[in-house]
């Protein structure tokens, strides 16, 4: 699927804050953030990946067009979910079309600034495993 959530995890050990609420105020600081109505469309399947979106408040409705052209609603995305990141990651095409169906509020994060910070990380962590 085309999302994935940073909700609140269970484990012990998390470093980010727990409180969903927490953790959307820090995306929002940290990437600047777009206010979209709703119809308003993120991306459409098939289009090149410019990169993954942060939603922060609202709702977004995934979607692809069958074979005899209906839309099959996939999912309908909530506040807390990456959409477009399997794309991101792979470089392929989005898998899917991301249209808001409730007023969203929408950090953008571009592939190539995703892949650097996932490099970083990389990095950074292959240092604290090799000591």
């Amino acid at each position: 699927m085309a999302c994935l959530s940073f909700r609140p995890a269970t484990g012990k050990e998390d470093v980010f804050p727990r409180s969903l609420a927490r953790r959307l105020e820090l995306v929002d600081s940290i990437m600047p953030s777009v206010n979209y109505p709703k119809g308003a469309t993120l991306f459409i399947e098939g289009e090149a990946t410019r990169g993954l979106f942060a939603l922060i408040s609202g709702k977004v409705k995934l979607s692809t067009c069958s074979i005899e052209g209906k839309v099959i609603i996939l999912k309908i995305a909530e506040a807390g979910e990456l959409i477009g990141l399997a794309s991101t990651l792979s470089g392929k095409p989005y898998e899917v079309t991301a249209e808001v169906s409730e007023r969203a509020r929408v950090s953008f994060v571009p592939r190539s600034t995703f892949l650097r910070f996932l490099h970083a990380i990389r990095k950074r962590s292959s240092k604290w495993f090799s000591s």
